[in-house]
């Protein structure tokens, strides 16, 4: 999975720390997280294609396979 972040990340995201592992978790979301293990965005599969982020509820994130 690649999620492209670039220096928006801090504006986007409310000063939440960019996350810098990911996993996949026991229901099948993907959770990005720091390296302490607290999640940052937790993404469930979308319709079609990739993930939609929900937590945070805003903004909305997509993560794709590439």
């Amino acid at each position: 999975f690649l999620l492209f972040v670039g220096p928006c990340w801090e504006f986007l995201l409310s000063g939440l720390p960019p996350g810098t592992m990911w996993r996949q978790t026991e229901d099948g979301a993907i959770m990005l997280s720091r390296p302490d293990g607290e999640g940052v965005v937790a993404f469930s599969e979308a319709d079609g294609d990739g993930y939609l982020s929900y937590a945070p509820a805003t903004p909305l994130l997509k993560l794709t396979a590439q």
